[in-house]
């Protein structure tokens, strides 16, 4: 019995091994995809500010 214990470790090893790749990738993915809406966000704000469509507005006349 002591030889099948011996014999799941390694393999548990590898698939312990394996999760945590993943989850290392899985984790940055989302930390990327965090970062691209929070600028998203934020060019989406200063677009919709008035003072920004003021400014846009004395440009174009200025033009």
């Amino acid at each position: 019995m002591e030889k099948k214990t011996t014999q799941l470790a390694p393999a548990r090893n590898g698939m312990d091994q394996c999760l945590q790749q993943m989850n290392d990738e899985v984790s940055q993915i989302k930390a990327s995809f965090n970062r691209i809406r929070a600028l998203m966000a934020q060019e989406h704000e200063q677009k919709h500010r008035p003072a920004a469509r003021i400014y846009s507005g004395m440009r174009a006349l200025k033009a």
